[in-house]
C-alpha cells in the first residue's frame, strides 16, 4: 500500500509512532497539508491525541472505526451510504459524506472476470502458504477487516462457507502485533 500511495501523490512521509505527540503534530503541521485523513481514529492512542490537535484545514475521519470521533477538530466523516441512517446522523459532531463506494480492496488488480481456474492464486495472495494455484479449484474469501474486530462467533460463518465451498480458501489480513506492558 504505501508503495502505492508514494507513486501517485508528490510527497509521502511515515510518522515514527514511538515521537511523541508534540514532535508528530510539529511534524505534520510543517507539511502544510490541505486535508489529514484518519482512516481508523480510535484504535490506538497515538493518533487518537493527535486528533484533538487542528493539523491542517480540513480534516477527516474515515469509517475504520464507524462511530462519530466526537471531536471538535475533526470536520466530516466520511461513509458509505448505507452504513449511517438519517437518524444516526444526528448524533455525529463531523459532517456526514456520504459514498455509494469506498475503495477498500487491496491494491492488486485482478480480472473479476476470470474464473477462479485463471486467476494466479500465489501472486493475488502474497506471502500466503496455499500451495500452487491448482491445488484449489474454489473461490478465494478475503476478509478485510482488522482480526482483532472479527467477533468469535464469526469462525463459525467462516466454518459454514468452508462447508458449502471445501475447495474454497479464506484469507485473513496478518497484522505484527506489539505487546505493551507496564509495570
Amino acid at each position: 500500500v504505501s508503495q502505492f500511495i508514494d507513486s501517485n501523490v508528490a510527497k509521502s512521509q511515515l510518522l515514527d509512532r514511538t515521537l511523541s505527540l508534540q514532535v508528530a503534530r510539529d511534524s505534520i503541521i510543517k507539511a502544510e497539508l490541505d486535508i489529514l485523513i484518519y482512516t481508523d481514529l480510535g484504535m490506538e492512542a497515538w493518533s487518537f491525541f493527535l486528533a484533538f490537535s487542528r493539523l491542517a484545514p480540513i480534516q477527516c475521519v474515515w469509517w475504520g472505526h464507524p462511530v462519530t470521533s466526537g471531536l471538535a477538530s475533526i470536520d466530516y466523516f466520511l461513509s458509505l451510504d448505507s452504513e449511517v441512517s438519517d437518524a444516526q446522523s444526528l448524533f455525529y459532531s463531523e459532517q456526514l459524506i456520504r459514498f455509494q463506494y469506498i475503495n477498500t480492496a487491496p491494491f492488486v488488480q485482478v480480472d473479476l472476470q476470470a474464473s477462479a481456474h485463471n486467476i494466479d492464486r500465489n501472486s493475488l495472495l502474497t506471502g500466503a502458504r496455499f500451495g500452487p494455484p491448482e491445488s484449489s479449484g474454489g473461490a478465494i474469501y478475503l476478509v478485510l477487516g482488522r482480526l482483532f474486530k472479527l467477533h468469535p462467533k464469526f469462525d463459525d460463518v467462516l466454518l459454514r462457507i468452508l462447508d458449502t465451498d471445501p475447495t474454497g480458501i479464506i484469507a485473513l489480513i496478518i497484522e505484527p502485533q506489539r505487546f505493551i506492558l507496564h509495570d
